[in-house]
């Protein structure tokens, strides 16, 4: 699995790495052209390895942001517990957390044992970032 993992992986960072080479327009890759070029990889990385129901979930509103705080803890690390997503969550999506996380869990995106919750597919948070950051504007330098 560990080996299969990393073979997504490689094929991600090539994918993000070709896409923000055609995002430059002037030689210079910058903060902009990777966030277009991340932008772009996004879609086409999500559509290949996200089961369509789980694309579909991460697509909605109401879990997106439940997702960005389960995603950014399982970057740092693999298993996380309910408090510690519910910590940062606002109170109104403290209400559909139960809720996103059993649709995860049905979903097969989500496992959980006795430690916690965790991706099954070590890629998933880095997709549920990608797709966030899609929504985000570009980032913009300030020249002084």
């Amino acid at each position: 699995m560990f080996f299969h993992a990393l073979g997504d992986f490689r094929y991600s960072c090539k994918r993000i790495g070709d896409a923000i080479f055609r995002a430059d327009q002037d030689g210079i890759v910058d903060v902009d052209d990777a966030a277009q070029g991340t932008i772009a990889a996004a879609d086409s990385i999500d559509k290949k390895y996200l089961e369509p129901k789980v694309y579909s979930a991460i697509q909605s509103p109401r879990y997106l942001t439940i997702l960005e705080k389960m995603a950014a803890i399982a970057v740092m690390k693999p298993t996380f517990q309910r408090r510690d997503v519910d910590q940062r969550l606002s109170s109104d999506k403290k209400k559909v957390l139960d809720n996103c996380l059993r649709k995860m869990k049905d979903l097969g995106a989500l496992s959980r044992d006795a430690d916690g919750y965790s991706f099954v597919n070590d890629l998933y948070p880095l997709y549920v970032l990608m797709e966030r950051d899609k929504n985000r504007p570009p980032h913009r330098q300030k020249n002084d």
